[in-house]
């Protein structure tokens, strides 16, 4: 549904940028790319939003299915939207909007470059058009790429919240990789390894596109109970 959506933002952004190109081949499309940034942003936000919300309430279920019977679980009142793409492996900007905001001003410069050089070469008007509306399956690339990565970040956080408001019986995590022909090898490595409740080393997203996720390890009955007595 989210990447749907991020296809229909972008072919309407091919739209008006041939658009504005056919009008005029050394037209300004800062205004486009401005718009289309805003857009996605605004996709991006409101998918977040909602996913984070379900994800808590996800996580919460499935814990209380597990201890319903002798432990009553806290649902986290927290439904903030994810601040920051988490992982220890994920460089340069942090924040869903500056993460857009690049993406938005690395587009820009590469249309610009491309109807300058195609200029000085003599392109036609529909050449020139064409390599500019190819530059943008870079731009779609990157925001199913920070999409994706979002999406694992909020998964976490929000399984991180729901252990920290029952840290009584959340003792851990299994770190659980995707297995297939696109699974990264440190996610091939961490896959079924055990990590503290309080380890954050290991947490995913560990890279861009990481699908990984972690289960919970609960409590046994006895443990519970002895921590009662």
């Amino acid at each position: 549904g989210v990447q749907l959506q991020n296809k229909r933002i972008m072919q309407r952004h091919r739209k008006r940028l041939r658009d504005v190109l056919k009008l005029n081949i050394q037209g300004d499309v800062q205004p486009e790319v401005k718009r289309f940034g805003k857009e996605l942003l605004s996709h991006q936000t409101t998918s977040l939003k909602e996913f984070s919300t379900s994800q808590l309430d996800f996580h919460s279920d499935n814990l209380n299915k597990e201890l319903k019977s002798f432990y009553r679980v806290n649902r986290p009142r927290s439904k903030e939207l994810l601040a920051e793409i988490t992982g220890s492996n994920i460089k340069g900007a942090k924040s869903v909007k500056d993460n857009i905001r690049n993406i938005s001003s690395g587009e820009l410069v590469r249309i610009q470059t491309k109807v300058k050089s195609g200029l000085a070469k003599g392109f036609t008007n529909n050449e020139i058009i064409n390599d500019v509306l190819k530059t943008t399956k870079l731009t779609e690339n990157q925001a199913r790429a920070l999409t994706r990565t979002s999406i694992t970040s909020t998964q976490t956080v929000a399984m991180n919240k729901v252990a920290e408001a029952n840290s009584h019986v959340v003792k851990g995590f299994v770190f659980t990789a995707i297995l297939d022909s696109n699974t990264s090898p440190i996610c091939s490595f961490h896959n079924g390894k055990i990590y503290d409740v309080n380890d954050t080393r290991f947490k995913p997203p560990l890279h861009w596109n990481c699908r990984s996720t972690l289960i919970p390890i609960i409590k046994s009955k006895d443990e519970l109970l002895e921590q009662k007595t």
